[in-house]
């Protein structure tokens, strides 16, 4: 019986969380195409996935809490590297970093419909496998 409750528990926590990660998205998609269409929209559409990434992390029920060792070099520019192990990552990239953020993203995604509009961007990594 605890294997069972633990198991819906499981299944009804990933059907909220794959809710909330996916209806703001396609919520937001056209106004975040149109956005991103304009270099001089391109800080609203920051702004809007800022807004997306403190949602869907809410939604979650996942407490962040910011933990800063070293303070940020003022006025340079800095990379920061997600392993991408997970959905996560972006969102909490979006949260944790102050400031201007821009996303790499992976060359071969621009041929992938609906991605593909957001990943055409100026910042793509190619890793030499994909044709």
């Amino acid at each position: 019986m605890r294997h069972l409750l633990r198991y819906i528990g499981h299944r009804l926590y990933t059907t909220w969380a794959t809710f909330w990660f996916v209806t703001p998205f396609v919520v937001t998609y056209p106004a975040q195409w149109a956005l991103s269409r304009q270099p001089q929209w391109h800080r609203h559409l920051h702004s809007l996935n800022r807004g997306w990434s403190k949602l869907f992390i809410w939604m979650w029920g996942m407490p962040v809490d910011i933990v800063k060792k070293n303070p940020l070099p003022a006025g340079q520019p800095c990379v920061y590297v997600a392993n991408h192990s997970s959905y996560i990552d972006i969102p909490l990239l979006f949260k944790a970093i102050p400031g201007w953020l821009n996303i790499m993203g992976k060359s071969s995604l621009a041929r992938v419909p609906v991605w593909g509009l957001f990943s055409a961007g100026p910042i793509s990594s190619s890793t030499g496998t994909t044709p």
